[in-house]
């Protein structure tokens, strides 16, 4: 057994444009000072939305906060699934299908969210779990992805994780998985290598040898 598990924002779509798009527009509706890019989502992407807008917005008035919140929550699920998936992602899962890898989702997205993004973008096909941030504890707590191997019957040396933050090196550094960092997502290739990152990729061109990689580093028979 190959088990296969992926992040979902910064990994699979690009959602930071969504996200910031959003919170610009609303924050101008309001008159608000727009917060600046890096500090909107740097270090916040594992947090909730309610988390995100407490961080950006400074005020006192928790009634307009609440508002904030509300808004960005309606205008987000609008448009949310329609981010972009990343290029050559759809192209990989087909080849690990093909291949008869497993594939999964741990993911701090709402189930809803991510099951717009799966019909959207015609996924789910590929994924024989997901788990979802109502399903358990956030990254870095490797609860999730622990339970998602449990469902299929995956030894930590039969599992790759594939993210784009420190909190996903982390949670699979918790649970004894070998880890691919992608460049093109929400930190640092600098931040993912030392959170635990054990391949860095820059495109989903390499991501099928980096997994084959990987695979071969630590055997997928035993315990």
């Amino acid at each position: 057994m190959r088990f296969v598990v992926f992040d979902c924002d910064g990994t699979l779509i690009d959602s930071k444009g969504a996200t910031s798009s959003v919170i610009r527009d609303v924050w101008r509706s309001k008159g608000l000072l727009l917060p600046e890019e890096v500090a909107m989502l740097d270090g916040h992407v594992n947090a909730s939305l309610e988390d995100l807008i407490s961080h950006l917005y400074k005020g006192e008035d928790r009634s307009l906060k609440r508002e904030l919140l509300a808004i960005c929550k309606v205008k987000l699920g609008i448009i949310e699934h329609e981010a972009p998936l990343f290029e050559g992602a759809s192209k990989t899962l087909k080849s690990l299908k093909d291949r008869g890898d497993l594939c999964a989702i741990v993911t701090a997205k709402g189930r809803d969210g991510l099951q717009r993004v799966l019909r959207h973008h015609n996924l789910e096909k590929f994924f024989a779990v997901t788990k979802t941030v109502e399903s358990g504890p956030r990254k870095p707590d490797p609860t999730l992805l622990l339970e998602a191997m449990q469902d299929v019957g995956a030894q930590s040396r039969q599992t790759i994780f594939i993210g784009d933050t420190i909190f996903d090196m982390q949670m699979a550094s918790r649970a004894g998985v070998k880890s691919i960092g992608v460049s093109f997502g929400y930190h640092s290739v600098s931040a993912l290598k030392a959170s635990g990152a054990s391949i860095i990729v820059n495109t989903f061109d390499v991501m099928i040898a980096a997994i084959d990689q990987l695979f071969m580093d630590r055997p997928s028979s035993g315990t």
